[in-house]
């Protein structure tokens, strides 16, 4: 699947240096200056495990004891913004990198194992002691700020921030397989603090992912799975909406 453009960027470089003489941290202002591509980006866990960054979503068919299937075809999630923040700080000099994206449209891969860049910017290269990323899904109107392009080069629904579109097959025996398009306007903004911060290098690529497991968005507490397009029929509209929520951390993150 393609990754749909990035609008309204805006990246500021806030940086600052005390120099003190017989000070060495063992970087340089001049390898500091030198910079090095960050992407932040969305993937699917696997489904019933644990994303482990080797083996990404490659099926979207999950099933509960009961007999009911329930095949994803494409997911969607509109993030209001999407924010980056970095701080070195030593005896010798006090450095931040502040990176503001958004909005962008989070069209999650289903196969391949690939991920969905929402937004990517230089980033002076060194060891970046605390870094913290947040993300707001939230539903955006086309005349917002950066949001003309999204909705010009997709048919996502306004005031809506989350979008599945699968089939449904319940275990009734006979039972025929019906399509659905589940859409929700949750607002949900999220912080995660990088443990043991962030090392940006031209060497190799430096990524920050949040992975979304699938798995669990429409399962109630005891596993049975429920039909997507029924979810408001059935009252069980705040149970999804809070399972999408809880289905997003950062790689390597463990709740």
């Amino acid at each position: 699947m393609t990754t749909r453009p990035l609008a309204g960027t805006l990246a500021l470089l806030l940086a600052g240096a005390l120099l003190l003489a017989g000070c060495d941290d063992g970087v340089s202002d001049s390898e500091l200056d030198a910079e090095a591509p960050l992407t932040i980006g969305f993937q699917a866990a696997p489904l019933g495990g644990s994303a482990d960054g080797q083996s990404l979503l490659k099926s979207a068919t999950v099933t509960d004891e009961e007999g009911n299937t329930l095949t994803i075809e494409r997911v969607e999630i509109m993030l209001e913004e999407i924010e980056i923040e970095l701080e070195r700080e030593t005896e010798t000099t006090e450095r931040e990198f502040e990176l503001e994206e958004g909005p962008a449209l989070a069209d999650l891969p289903l196969e391949g194992g690939a991920r969905a860049t929402v937004a990517q910017a230089n980033v002076p290269e060194g060891i970046w002691d605390e870094a913290e990323s947040e993300f707001e899904v939230e539903p955006i109107d086309a005349d917002d700020d950066g949001a003309e392009s999204i909705f010009e080069d997709t048919d996502f629904p306004e005031d809506q921030s989350v979008r599945v579109q699968g089939t449904w097959l319940p275990a009734e025996e006979g039972a025929e397989e019906t399509s659905f398009t589940y859409v929700s306007d949750l607002e949900s903004e999220q912080e995660h603090e990088i443990e043991g911060g962030l090392q940006v290098s031209t060497d190799a690529p430096t990524a920050i992912d949040f992975v979304v497991d699938l798995d669990g968005w429409f399962r109630l507490e005891g596993g049975t799975l429920i039909n997507p397009g029924q979810v408001e029929e059935l009252g069980f509209d705040e149970d999804v909406e809070e399972n999408i929520e809880d289905s997003i951390d950062l790689e390597g993150e463990s709740d």
